[in-house]
């Protein structure tokens, strides 16, 4: 008889994860009325390319499938991995934020994006869905509602 041993909070929300988007991807091909023995290459990149990284956890549920035989199995996708992002080095760093700072070296948006990325080190795929609500301007304070709460912008980063 095996000890049976608790499962921990973060194996728990790992499963939680990988049926959650393994339930999308499924709901993604339904739409596309694509069944999983017709699954292409093509669609598997169509997928990753629609939406943000998370999607890459849908390669648990594709290699399950390809021990089942249920698709194709030559079909790749890439691991999902967290904390594997490439980082700049100190030199790249002091550039970038010369580049913010440096109001004909780009857009204003993309400066304030940059710094929400480089600063206050916000993903970018949480970046592209703000909208104005999200910012509260007052003449105290500029204010962005990220992650459900609201981020105070020092000075001199609230004037972009």
């Amino acid at each position: 008889m095996h000890k049976k041993t608790p499962i921990s909070r973060r194996m728990f929300l790992r499963s939680k994860q990988s049926i959650t988007v393994g339930v999308e991807f499924l709901n993604w091909l339904a739409k596309r009325e694509v069944d999983l023995q017709n699954l292409s290459q093509s669609d598997l990149d169509d997928w990753v390319a629609g939406g943000n990284t998370t999607r890459l956890v849908a390669d648990r549920f594709l290699n399950w499938a390809r021990r089942s035989r249920l698709v194709n199995t030559d079909l790749k996708m890439a691991r999902h991995r967290r904390g594997t992002a490439s980082r700049m080095s100190l030199a790249e760093q002091r550039q970038a934020n010369a580049d913010l700072s440096d109001a004909e070296a780009m857009d204003l948006r993309d400066r304030a994006a940059g710094v929400l990325v480089l600063v206050f080190g916000q993903r970018v795929e949480d970046i592209v869905r703000l909208t104005w609500s999200d910012v509260t301007i007052t003449p105290a304070s500029v204010t962005i509602r990220l992650a459900g709460m609201s981020l105070p912008i020092p000075s001199p980063f609230d004037d972009l």
